[in-house]
């Protein structure tokens, strides 16, 4: 492909290393694929195809020349030049959608380490403002 027809997003979050190691590349794999599934603008690019090579997890939207690298928390998209607006959008919304499946996949390990040693634990969960920005949180209550 010549250099000058394609463009690439490069993004990573900003995850503590706990909550990126739950995010291995089976994990990401599964979420993604069914995001993208469901997706408004790219389910219908389907085939979707992945691969996971060592840490990073490809996956490809339709042809070639749309592809997707997620390593850990960092994600490179690469779309034709002419789609340079939909892969900013596509990698802030996955990046996004990273974040929020490894804060949920911490927030189910906390739980069951709280119920294994207190027995049952219920939570919930709010949205809080933190310093200006909206932050998703989630409570445990337990007898001690």
């Amino acid at each position: 492909m010549p250099c000058g027809s394609a463009v690439t997003i490069t993004k990573a979050g900003v995850l503590p290393e706990h909550v990126v190691s739950l995010l291995t590349p089976q994990v990401i794999e599964l979420i993604v694929t069914a995001y993208l599934s469901q997706h408004p603008e790219y389910k219908m690019m389907l085939p979707l195809r992945s691969t996971v090579i060592r840490e990073t997890v490809t996956f490809y939207l339709g042809r070639l020349d749309q592809r997707i690298e997620i390593t850990g928390n960092t994600v490179r998209v690469e779309f034709p030049r002419y789609a340079r607006a939909a892969a900013n959008t596509l990698s802030n919304e996955l990046i996004t959608l990273l974040e929020k499946a490894g804060d949920r996949l911490f927030a189910e390990q906390v739980k069951a380490a709280l119920t294994a040693k207190f027995g049952t634990v219920q939570t919930s969960t709010a949205t809080v403002n933190n310093q200006g920005e909206q932050q998703s949180v989630t409570a445990f209550r337990f007898r001690a």
